[in-house]
Order: C-alpha cells, then structure tokens, then sequence
C-alpha cells in the first residue's frame, strides 16, 4: 500500500492534501454559482485525473463536470454528503 500513499498530491501549506482515488464513489453537493440563483446539486464522484488532481462528478440529473474539490471546498461551494 506504500504506492497509493506516494500517489497522494503534495500538502499546500497547511492544509491536508486533497485524497485522489480515494474519493471515488463519494457523494457530494457543489454549488454552481454561475446559474441563476446558485443552486447546489448532487452527485458522485466517478473518477480522479492524477495528473491535473481533478475529480468527475455525475451529478443525478445525469449532467457530469470535472472539478478540483480543494478548490471548490476552500471557497464554500462544495458541501459532502
């Protein structure tokens, strides 16, 4: 299991790195701020791209987004569910 830790993206300050591969199959709620109203919606968490540290979520109404999660979470438009 050492492989999968080195895997890891790198600590940014103080922060805990954002996990990768182990986000998959995890639901969330971001928010679209560029929609009328800044609705948040759900989905899963489908996939992780190492290279750019970018997750796939499908989101329920069958809509799917790439999104960096640290950034989404540091600006408060990602809620875990």
């Amino acid at each position: 299991k050492k492989a999968a830790a080195a895997a890891k993206p790198k600590s940014k300050g103080t922060r805990a790195p954002t996990p990768g591969f182990e986000l998959i199959g995890k639901r969330v709620s971001i928010r679209w701020t560029g929609d009328p109203g800044k609705p948040w919606y759900s989905g899963k968490i489908v996939e992780y791209n190492v290279s750019t540290e970018q997750h796939l979520v499908l989101y329920d109404d069958g809509d799917q987004k790439v999104h960096h999660l640290e950034r989404e979470e540091s600006v408060k438009q990602l809620k875990w569910l």
